[in-house]
């Protein structure tokens, strides 16, 4: 049986250095692996892009949060769907802060007739 897979794999070292059996079919499998990838890929994107669109749609974030996102998406900077709602909420979060900060404090002022 040794002498078998030598004798095989002898043949293959010599077709290889003839430039033989290396053709589209022999490479058929490392190209469906990388599509593979790709398409899982592009899934992601597609999702995440689709999240991003029905909370704008829904008025759950601002444009500029969404434009801010988007680009983000597009750049691959979320790798999965948790990590991008935790980005998210923590995003409105920091609007919803700074715009309360900004507000001046509701103080009610003495009336006249009071003092």
């Amino acid at each position: 049986m040794v002498s078998l897979k030598c004798s095989l794999a002898k043949r293959k070292n010599k077709t290889n250095r003839r430039d033989r059996q290396s053709g589209y079919g022999s490479r058929k499998y490392i190209m469906e692996v990388l599509l593979r990838r790709l398409k899982v890929l592009e899934r992601i994107l597609k999702l995440l892009k689709g999240l991003l669109k029905k909370y704008w749609q829904d008025k759950k974030i601002e444009k500029q949060v969404y434009n801010d996102m988007y680009m983000k998406v597009k750049g691959n900077v979320y790798k999965n769907k948790r990590v991008f709602m935790e980005s998210i909420h923590k995003f409105s979060r920091e609007i919803k802060f700074s715009s309360l900060a900004k507000e001046p404090e509701a103080t009610p002022e003495p009336q006249q007739g009071e003092l």
